[in-house]
């Protein structure tokens, strides 16, 4: 299916180096609000807020189309796992963006290093280094405490942006979905299917502009699983993110 691409134009410096200007200029720009809703956790779901106004700043500023596709049951009153593909590291920015309410997101360590964002988001969210025993535990405590205190969890179960190009998806993790079930709550689908398209992390360094997407499929219930399901949960949601996959990019090719 990759052939099926090759005519796209190749991602551009100046493209690329006009979004990074952009983003970090935004990012500056809010910062005394991140500074100051961080410094208490009240606030913290204002900090989140400032957050969407910065996806929103980066895109907007960016030309990038968007475009959000939510399943008719999903309640967005009710904590859940939302479990997303991984093809770029636009998918963080475009999930603050589209997962609804205040939640926290699982992601690397290495962003809670980064200058000035790195304190917002170890502060926020929750940092892991996957090489760790030790901090994958305590990533997923502190996802059990999240979900404990109402808070949906966003997760990239594949662990890493797996992939070069085309986006086949590897293997899932089963953190997500053990705490799922344990915790009894939804597992939602997220696929974004083109981020892999704008910002490919093949270390050329360059952009192109598309309509970045994602689909939020039907929750899957964990009511009545145990751990011995985690399993056939991992696959279920596997399948439901593959196929949208599937379907949209045979019609590209």
């Amino acid at each position: 299916m990759q052939g099926g691409f090759a005519s796209m134009k190749a991602p551009s410096k100046t493209y690329a180096l006009w979004c990074a200007v952009t983003t970090l200029g935004s990012f500056l720009f809010l910062y005394p609000f991140f500074r100051l809703f961080i410094s208490r956790k009240k606030w913290h779901p204002r900090a989140h807020e400032v957050n969407r106004v910065w996806g929103r700043m980066s895109f907007g500023l960016g030309l990038l189309r968007r475009e959000f596709n939510y399943h008719k049951d999903l309640d967005i009153q009710q904590p859940a796992i939302y479990c997303a593909n991984h093809t770029s590291f636009l998918d963080i920015p475009l999930l603050f963006l589209s997962v609804p309410g205040f939640f926290s997101i699982v992601g690397k360590s290495s962003l809670s290093t980064v200058p000035l964002f790195g304190r917002m988001f170890r502060t926020l969210y929750i940092p892991v280094n996957r090489a760790s025993r030790t901090s994958a535990h305590d990533a997923y405590t502190k996802s059990l405490q999240a979900v404990d205190q109402g808070r949906s969890v966003v997760f990239f179960p594949e662990g890493k942006i797996p992939n070069k190009g085309w986006p086949n998806m590897v293997p899932f993790k089963n953190g997500p979905f053990k705490l799922a079930i344990e915790r009894q709550i939804p597992i939602v689908p997220v696929t974004i299917p083109n981020n892999w398209i704008i910002l490919p992390d093949d270390g050329r360094q360059g952009m192109r502009r598309h309509k970045a997407q994602a689909f939020f499929h039907a929750p899957i219930s964990t009511e009545g699983m145990t751990l011995n399901d985690v399993e056939k949960l991992k696959a279920q949601t596997f399948a439901v993110i593959n196929e949208q996959l599937t379907a949209i990019h045979s019609k590209e090719l």
